[in-house]
């Protein structure tokens, strides 16, 4: 954690998470884009509850939260997936992603509640990435 002096971890530009966001603040956003040359669409996460997390930087153990994603932008018609990954390291790395979802979009949005938790003290980065390859029945969640 730092703060607004940014005298602790944040201080140093080759931590993963440099410029940091002030600790008393639970939101950032992607100035310039995210680290990874393929083309995404655009996502949101929702997750719940979202006005009782507990204070893990005061000790406080960490809650699972259920994430909920939309995927917008899509074409009706086409395949796409859904990546997941759980550390800021491997983040955007397909390697060490987990595949979440394949779908074929019905519709310009897909809604998708991951069945997998979220640690309150962690993160999770999701990407939707179209596929190149039409499918023709939706393939079921992977996890």
């Amino acid at each position: 954690p730092d703060d607004t002096n940014m005298t602790g971890s944040c201080k140093d530009p080759t931590y993963p998470g440099y410029p940091c966001i002030y600790e008393k603040y639970g939101f950032g956003w992607s100035i310039e884009g995210l680290l990874d040359p393929r083309e995404g669409l655009p996502l949101s996460l929702a997750v719940q509850p979202w006005r009782s997390e507990p204070e893990t930087r005061d000790g406080e153990a960490p809650v699972p939260l259920a994430g909920t994603v939309t995927a917008s932008g899509l074409n009706p018609g086409s395949t796409y997936t859904i990546y997941r990954w759980d550390s800021v390291a491997e983040a955007f790395d397909y390697s060490k992603a987990t595949l979440v979802r394949r779908f074929l979009a019905k519709a310009e949005q897909e809604v998708y509640a991951d069945t997998q938790p979220i640690s309150s003290g962690g993160v999770a980065y999701y990407r939707c990435l179209q596929d190149s390859e039409a499918l023709e029945e939706p393939p079921q969640t992977v996890i």
